[in-house]
């Protein structure tokens, strides 16, 4: 996707113009301070929208987890944290994990970031007050398992990880005193990768064994499965609260998928004047008008009435394309916006 991006104040905006597609995904994080969705992508780092159109986010770097706080963005690679600017991607600083050799998942609060180390066994703690001079402890120098996914439990304090394995459990960790305590033993997943919140107590949790993501209450005593299908190879995942929507990196197919939770998000207000329209251009080809920017929802109907399949996808410009999939022509279509709008397509009304 080609952009022409503005020079605002002499710095060059992170976005540049380059048509480029994930080929090595590991992570997704959601960045609020561009509005867009960030993947980790072997060395680079690849920003989307849409999970549809990529280029490249500056000369970013980072293979595995990655967090935004603070308006700052930081990457781990290896046994090195790098931290940039959210918004130009300004280089920052890095430093380097002693006897670390693959950081993995990332989570943050105010001033400070914690990071698992997949092979050593280990969770550390970032102090990234000052993203030139990172101070780096270790928090846990022994997990019970091999720890992966890592988020900040803001309503109880705490630190919560997931385990790689078979009968994979999902642990805490006291951050005064790097206790860990078990909070899911034994889930009866195998292979727990990407964990995040979304900002009002509900927890998302990937699996590859099955692949699916799972929900979890606040005191994780209730879980269900909300994606079982559509998923390769789940790995990290990262929530956007303002949008309502999970994001997942496929490190089997190297996609980024979007699925819209917004009921129990954050719900912006809208106008009640709000208005859309879409129409065909080709029997899979849709023309979205106009119609409320954010997440919109299609979902694929046969003759019977029967739900073919379900799509969520980021909206924010119009007019906007949607290509439905290959060999779905004689099904009909719902669209609906954000607002609730709701517009029926059908390949007879072309």
């Amino acid at each position: 996707m080609n952009r022409f991006l503005p020079i605002l104040a002499g710095l060059l905006l992170p976005v540049l113009a380059l048509s480029q597609s994930p080929t090595n995904i590991e992570a997704a994080e959601w960045n609020p301070e561009t509005g867009e969705w960030l993947v980790s992508n072997g060395s680079n780092l690849l920003s989307t929208a849409d999970g549809v159109n990529w280029s490249y986010f500056g000369d970013a770097q980072g293979s595995h987890g990655m967090e935004v706080v603070g308006g700052q963005l930081f990457t781990a690679s290896g046994s090195t944290i790098r931290a940039y600017d959210a918004t130009t991607a300004a280089f920052l600083g890095s430093t380097s994990i002693a006897g670390a050799s693959f950081l993995n998942g990332m989570g943050s609060r105010a001033g400070e970031i914690f990071v698992s180390d997949f092979s050593g066994q280990r969770i550390h703690r970032v102090d990234v007050t000052d993203p030139a001079n990172m101070v780096v402890s270790t928090l846990v120098p022994n997990t019970p398992c091999t720890p992966n996914g890592v988020t900040w439990d803001a309503g109880n304090e705490r630190l919560l990880f997931v385990c790689w394995g078979g009968a994979a459990d999902i642990h805490a960790v006291d951050v005064n005193s790097g206790e860990v305590s078990t909070v899911v033993d034994n889930t009866g997943l195998g292979n727990l990768d990407g964990i995040d919140g979304d900002g009002s107590g509900t927890f998302y949790v990937s699996s590859w064994s099955p692949a699916r993501i799972t929900r979890y209450s606040d005191n994780f005593a209730s879980a269900e499965t909300v994606v079982n299908s559509g998923l390769s190879s789940p790995a990290d995942i990262s929530f956007a609260p303002s949008e309502g929507v999970l994001g997942v990196a496929n490190s089997g197919n190297q996609t980024l998928t979007l699925h819209n939770f917004s009921a129990s998000a954050v719900v912006k207000p809208v106008a009640a004047s709000t208005t859309c329209a879409a129409s065909l251009e080709a029997p899979s080809n849709c023309r979205i008008a106009s119609g409320h920017a954010g997440v919109w929802q299609a979902v694929a109907i046969d003759a019977a009435g029967r739900t073919l399949s379900t799509e969520d996808r980021v909206i924010r410009n119009f007019p906007a394309t949607w290509t439905f999939p290959e060999g779905a022509q004689h099904t009909r279509w719902i669209l609906t916006d954000p607002s609730g709008c709701r517009v029926v397509l059908h390949p007879a009304m072309r």
